[in-house]
């Protein structure tokens, strides 16, 4: 199966069990590197469980500074704001798949020039 995945563009990271400081920055590093080969607009996917504030915050600095698209799947609510700077929770799994701009933006409709579901 992980060669399924791979061959479909998908990175998969399985960690043994071990330290979470060492787990964190490890998963850290591998999104920040991704980050490097695929430049924004794009969307990452983070399934893990983030337990650490300090972690939520670093990761979110891809939505909040370089305007990647970030799902996590394990959220503590008090993150959704600091993380999701589009409005709402909802609002924001929309946009993941619009590349993370608002529909009346420019890019977003250079993007998708037959889209007319604004007018």
């Amino acid at each position: 199966m992980r060669r399924q995945f791979s061959a479909a563009g998908i990175k998969l990271e399985v960690f043994t069990q071990g330290d979470k400081y060492a787990r964190h920055c490890s998963l850290y590093g591998d999104i920040m590197l991704w980050s490097l080969e695929n430049p924004p607009p794009s969307n990452i996917i983070v399934i893990a469980k983030i337990i650490d504030d300090d972690l939520a915050d670093r990761i979110g600095c891809l939505t909040t500074v370089w305007s990647y698209g970030l799902l996590i799947s394990q959220v503590k609510p008090e993150w959704l704001e600091r993380l999701f700077p589009v409005g709402s929770y909802p609002s924001f799994l929309a946009a993941i798949f619009d590349g993370g701009l608002p529909k009346s933006s420019k890019a977003n409709k250079d993007r998708f020039p037959l889209d007319e579901s604004d007018d």
